[in-house]
């Protein structure tokens, strides 16, 4: 999946841990069925979601970072999120990661529509609005932030960023 592939081209000779988590839609959610998730993204989610990859960056000595949230419908199985991280050391890179994931959840604006089994539906809880401090300038680590997974690799010695939006139905 491409989705999952963005983790493999993290890889760099610099680093000695790469950790890759993969969100997929379950068939289930608080005792109940689920058929499927529609996830709708507000149109500043992808900046937001920038700025929670370079805050990581920042924060911690990696080689580089990578987020893929697809929006659209998808079904049972589906890949929903994709966050990936490098680092020289593994405590680092599972630190980094753990926090990648975690504030992109927190704090990107992507809602999630649940559509149950038996009919109902649900809104799933959403971080916005939410205020957060200006954005962190990822010059301070040389870090770039990328528009195509192509580009990924650190030849230069910095930190780099991948970040992107996907719809449901670009899967390659």
């Amino acid at each position: 999946d491409a989705h999952v592939e963005q983790g493999v081209n993290l890889w760099d000779p610099a680093a000695g841990g790469l950790t890759v988590f993969v969100g997929t839609v379950r068939d289930h959610d608080g005792g109940q069925d689920v058929q499927r998730l529609e996830y709708s993204a507000h149109p500043t989610a992808e900046a937001r979601l920038a700025e929670v990859a370079a805050e990581v960056a920042e924060e911690f000595d990696v080689v580089a970072v990578a987020a893929t949230h697809r929006v659209g419908v998808l079904e049972i199985g589906d890949v929903a999120v994709v966050s990936a991280v490098s680092a020289a050391h593994r405590d680092t890179a599972f630190a980094a990661s753990r926090a990648l994931i975690d504030r992109l959840k927190a704090r990107v604006p992507i809602w999630k529509h649940q559509v149950f089994a038996d009919g109902t539906d649900e809104w799933v809880d959403s971080p916005w609005p939410h205020t957060s401090p200006a954005p962190t300038s990822p010059d301070r680590r040389r870090a770039r932030v990328l528009a195509a997974p192509q580009h990924v690799g650190s030849s230069s010695g910095g930190v780099e960023i991948l970040r992107w939006l996907l719809p449901s139905g670009v899967v390659s």
